[in-house]
């Protein structure tokens, strides 16, 4: 009979509670209510989110519909030419172009998906306007409307024009700030990927304005679960723990590197060392899970490259969010998590031999690691947009006493929002930070990386949770329409 420990493995793709589809626990839907300032249009909109709207997908691939109704109250006579409700996704980026005098801001917008529809136009006949001009309305209406957010989008045209678009899942709500020390002041907004609600109420005359009101929206797209190995499938399913890379060599895949390590006098003494990363394969992950990682160090000379121990290796799970504007493009790295690690093995490693074409070799040292990244609130899902490009990358440092002697493995992972599940919400944790400029950096540096506040980033954790278990980027976006209400 297994132990306790058995019976919940240490590892599994999908978030813990994930349930299926047809028991998925989504809060309900309620009715928000947003009012404008004039206090002349009220829009109701049936959503979830207990404070925010938020839009799921609840199929993978599938339309999210927006229904609800608008109220319009006109105490006076009004001569109104045109009621016009729209949905809208934008996705805005900026980037920084440098110049002899200095560097600027280039900044771009792309439309990439819209709907909307006229609730009234002076064709239309209203029989409880209770004004005595024709030409005005007066009086309380209600106008029920239906829109959509495609589950899908296209991708920008290629070169060949004739060649058909390709579309990818639509991207959930998005927001990266910067710092000051990259110019534009702190809290510049680098990119974001916002969706929103726009009642428009048009009036006739010259001097006559347009009443426009906006309401923010959450979007949070669903995914396919996480595909797995056949073992790992069959371990979760008998509730046994999951194989290990030496148990299932078909269900991990990673990436391998030699360093050659110089000490003594003019680096007359050397030795190498390779550095092997292993994932579970495919590296898809579903948020709130946790990424397992194992580490394998061989040495052609322990005395020479050191037996690293347990503080010689770090783990980050970094943010890498690739900006393009106007023909520019720019790379901002954040680091949203950090792993913890452990020697699978003797603490001073074991000698072994290789056999390679019936000859054996000198003996080599190795020593194995395993570890694991617990994917946070605060850490998003992959996507990519026109313009903008969110990954996420596996990272570990390897620190040997010497200058040059250090050496870095990086590999992409994706993760993805499955099943529509609501998680616990879980306290905020503070995320250490990576080494300063003196010390390491735990992957290479892009050509001008900016060390992101939101999105994901350092100080989103210390945003409220939602009861949605979502990151707080995706309520970012919310933050410049409620301040400008």
């Amino acid at each position: 009979m297994p132990t306790h420990s058995e019976t919940l493995p240490q590892y599994s793709r999908r978030a813990p509670g994930a349930t299926t589809p047809q028991n998925a626990n989504l809060p309900p839907q309620r009715l928000h209510v947003h009012i404008s300032r004039s206090k002349k249009l009220e829009l109701q909109v049936k959503a979830r989110g207990e404070d925010h709207v938020v839009l799921s997908q609840t199929e993978v691939g599938g339309d999210v519909w927006i229904e609800g109704k608008l109220v319009v109250t006109l105490p006076q006579p009004e001569q109104i030419s045109f009621l016009r409700l729209r949905v809208k996704g934008v996705v805005r980026t900026m980037v920084m172009k440098v110049h002899g005098s200095g560097r600027h801001p280039v900044g771009d917008e792309v439309v990439i998906c819209e709907d909307g529809e006229d609730l009234w136009t002076p064709e239309m006949t209203l029989l409880n306007n209770e004004s005595v001009d024709p030409n005005k309305l007066q009086g309380t209406f209600t106008f029920p409307y239906r829109l959509k957010i495609p589950g899908r989008i296209r991708s920008a045209q290629g070169p060949d024009p004739t060649s058909p678009r390709r579309t990818r899942s639509t991207p959930p709500s998005f927001v990266l700030s910067g710092n000051a020390s990259e110019g534009g002041g702190k809290g510049v907004e680098w990119a974001s990927c916002r969706y929103y609600l726009k009642v428009t109420m048009g009036r006739k005359g010259l001097l006559k304005v347009n009443e426009r009101f906006i309401v923010p929206l959450v979007y949070v797209p669903r995914h396919s679960e996480p595909e797995m190995s056949a073992m790992r499938t069959v371990a979760l399913a008998e509730g046994r723990p999951t194989p290990s890379p030496q148990d299932d060599p078909l269900g991990w895949n990673g990436q391998k590197i030699r360093h050659i390590v110089k000490r003594g006098m003019f680096a007359g003494k050397r030795a190498w060392y390779d550095a092997a990363l292993l994932l579970p394969a495919p590296a898809t992950f579903a948020r709130l899970s946790t990424v397992p990682f194992a580490i394998k160090l061989t040495s052609s000379d322990p005395s020479t490259t050191t037996r690293f121990p347990l503080t010689s290796l770090t783990a980050y799970l970094v943010q890498r969010t690739h900006i393009s504007a106007q023909g520019l493009s720019n790379a901002h790295d954040s680091v949203v998590a950090q792993g913890t690690l452990e020697e699978d093995g003797p603490s001073e490693g074991s000698a072994v031999e290789r056999d390679r074409e019936g000859e054996v070799e000198p003996a080599v040292w190795e020593k194995r690691f395993k570890g694991s990244l617990s994917l946070s609130k605060a850490v998003g899902s992959s996507f990519r947009a026109p313009n903008l490009t969110v990954q996420f990358l596996v990272a570990i440092y390897i620190t040997v006493p010497g200058a040059g002697n250090d050496a870095e493995l990086v590999l992409p992972i994706e993760i993805v929002s499955s099943s529509p599940v609501v998680y616990a919400a879980r306290a905020p944790r503070a995320v250490p930070l990576p080494p300063t400029a003196a010390g390491p950096i735990p992957i290479p540096a892009p050509s001008a990386p900016v060390a992101a506040e939101g999105g994901g980033g350092v100080g989103a954790a210390a945003l409220s949770p939602d009861e949605m278990g979502l990151p707080p980027s995706y309520f970012q976006v919310l933050e410049e329409e409620e301040r400008n209400r």
